[in-house]
Parts: C-alpha cells; sequence; structure tokens
C-alpha cells in the first residue's frame, strides 16, 4: 500500500490521508469562494496556496468526502512561527457534521507537535470561523491583509 493511501482518519464515509499534488490540484478548481478570497489576499492563486502547503509543510492532509472526492486539504508547520491551514471545496460543507467530529482530531494531531499554531482566517468566512471556534481557537487580533479585514488566531495544544 502507497503510503498516500493509508486512511489517517475516517468518519461516517469521510476519510484523511496524506495530501498530493493531485489532491491539491482537484482542491485548487474547486475552492470555495471565500477561500479563493483567502488566497488571493496573501498574493497568491488557489493552486500556489495549496501548493506551497505542499511544498513547506511539516505534513500536508487531504479530506475526502463521502464520493471519495478532495473536499480539503490542509496543513502545519513551522516558518517563523508554527502555522495551521485549512483550504476546501463546497463539499466541507456538505459534509460538515461529519468533518466536524473527526475535526478536533485533526486539528490536534496537526497542532501537538507545535504547542501553538496560528494563521489568518477572513473576518467573512463566518463557516471557517464558527468551525475554528468548535476547535477551540483563539481569535487574538484583528488585521488587515491586502485591504480585506482578517483575524488572527491561535490554537494551543
Amino acid at each position: 500500500m502507497d503510503k498516500y493511501d493509508e486512511v489517517l482518519f475516517e468518519h461516517g464515509g469521510c476519510k484523511v490521508t496524506l495530501a498530493t499534488m493531485e489532491h491539491a490540484e482537484y482542491v485548487a478548481k474547486n475552492m470555495r469562494a471565500i477561500d479563493v478570497l483567502e488566497a488571493k489576499c496573501i498574493g497568491h492563486t488557489p493552486l500556489e496556496a495549496v501548493s506551497c502547503g505542499l511544498e513547506i509543510d511539516d505534513i500536508t492532509l487531504t479530506g475526502f468526502d463521502k464520493e471519495g472526492n478532495p473536499a480539503c486539504i490542509m496543513g502545519a508547520g513551522k516558518h517563523d512561527i508554527a502555522y495551521i491551514w485549512l483550504l476546501g471545496t463546497d463539499a466541507i460543507e456538505k459534509n460538515s457534521y461529519v468533518f466536524l467530529k473527526m475535526s478536533r482530531d485533526i486539528i490536534k494531531f496537526l497542532a501537538k507537535p507545535y504547542g501553538v499554531v496560528s494563521n489568518f482566517v477572513h473576518k467573512d468566512n463566518l463557516v471557517s470561523r464558527r468551525w475554528l471556534t468548535f476547535c477551540k481557537a483563539e481569535f487574538v487580533n484583528e488585521v488587515s491583509l491586502d485591504n480585506q479585514p482578517f483575524y488572527q488566531f491561535q490554537i494551543k495544544y
């Protein structure tokens, strides 16, 4: 079995594995509009945003929907500070209950090696902000990126 086929988390027909460039390309082509805006605000296209993760993360994961399509790609690493991120397709919302059930374990898996991870979420990204709150994120600052309102958050483990 290829290491990219190994299921790290699974619930309700959805699964999480190590990410590949093929997964990243799928998510980039089908990315939620708010995630496209977040990528743009940091100076990236959707494909650049997810590709960067594959290149620099310590670990990058793909979440799959019940049909077996990549629904989101996420990762964590350390570059000056420890960070965590997730970009997704509309499938992440269509399978939200199942992904919520796995979320805390996935976040713990990604964040635990660093103790504290941080990043930014667009102020209008209500779905992600609610999800981050569920995952015990603390919103610590409001900032402007590319003249857009963002919250800085951190998650401690």
